[in-house]
């Protein structure tokens, strides 16, 4: 659940100005208690294709999966 899950939350915190203390300690908690970088590992805006999208975009496909036009 963190690469997969916590990673992208803060991610898309972070892209949309959202402040997500909790959610980085526990990513770099778990990374410390497993040894792994989940930050590296994890599944990052770059990942998903999205560096560089706006709140907005990431909103509209959030709420509407729609990517026409996004980027």
């Amino acid at each position: 659940d963190v690469p997969t899950g916590l990673v992208p939350i803060a991610e898309l915190g972070r892209a949309c100005g959202v402040l997500t203390p909790v959610t980085n300690t526990l990513i770099d908690l778990a990374g410390a208690i497993f040894g792994m970088n989940f930050w590296q590992m994890g599944r990052t805006l770059e990942k998903l294709g999205m560096v560089g999208w706006t709140p907005e975009q990431i909103s509209r496909f959030a709420m509407e999966g729609d990517v026409i036009d996004l980027v």
